[in-house]
């Protein structure tokens, strides 16, 4: 959904969104990105394939995109602050 798009449903009355199907698609699409560019350091072989596939590789990649998405999503529906 586009943030203009969201905007006009807030401004409708609508204070609850499921971003559900969004979220998946943002980590998949992260996910994919990563394995594509990054095929040589997820070959067994490579040294720093553990740091790569597992520690901190994946999860920070896809966090980094995911995180500023949802914190924009937060601040549109003017939820910042007030998650419980």
């Amino acid at each position: 959904m586009s943030e203009a798009s969201l905007r006009a449903a807030v401004g409708a009355g609508v204070v609850k969104v499921n971003c559900a199907s969004e979220s998946l698609h943002i980590r998949s699409q992260a996910a994919r990105d990563f394995y594509s560019t990054h095929t040589v350091e997820l070959e067994k072989t490579h040294p720093q394939w553990k740091a790569t596939a597992m520690d901190a590789g994946v999860q920070g990649f896809i966090s980094k995109r995911y995180a500023p998405r949802l914190i924009e999503r937060l601040e549109v529906l003017g939820s910042t602050g007030r998650a419980v």
